[in-house]
């Protein structure tokens, strides 16, 4: 419940103060993978980018484009045991999206650049297990799957 205040806080206060889009990011790169208490955090900061009155500044969102990519990146070789959901991988998968949506360029400038769709496509949603890969796609629940679908059709 505290998290879930502390998240609408930073929501009403970041509409007005974009510097709290940036301690939000600050504290996205401190957030472990295995943080199953964290979707609050990425519902703020998902609220803060689709709310049209918010000036975040283009460097802000470079970092955040940056921290995405090395993130996603770095997912399918250290993938966590599956537990009941993926939760900070669909927050990365809902910020993706629409950090897409608001700027598709800055993903395009980014490692993955013009990979990205098929390099998304294959890691995350289409992999077919095999001898090397056992564990399949990296979006293997309902959750992730339908954001990462989303998250293509916005590549699109």
């Amino acid at each position: 419940k505290l998290r879930e205040i502390a998240a609408n806080f930073a929501i009403q206060i970041g509409k007005a103060q974009p510097e709290v889009f940036r301690w939000l990011l600050q504290e996205l790169h401190v957030l472990s993978d295995e943080d199953e208490y964290c979707t609050d955090l990425f519902r703020a900061m998902v609220t803060l980018l689709m709310e049209p009155d918010i000036d975040i500044d283009v460097v802000t969102l470079q970092q955040l484009a940056q921290f995405l990519v090395d993130r996603l990146l770095a997912y399918p070789s250290q993938r966590p045991p599956l537990k009941e959901e993926r939760y900070t991988l669909l927050g990365y998968l809902e910020l993706l999206e629409q950090l897409l949506k608001l700027n598709p360029s800055l993903i395009m400038a980014s490692r993955l650049g013009t990979s990205f769709f098929s390099s998304f496509v294959k890691e995350y949603l289409l992999v077919l297990p095999d001898e090397i890969d056992a564990e399949g796609a990296v979006c293997d629940t309902l959750a992730t799957r339908s954001v990462g679908f989303r998250v293509v059709s916005r590549f699109l």
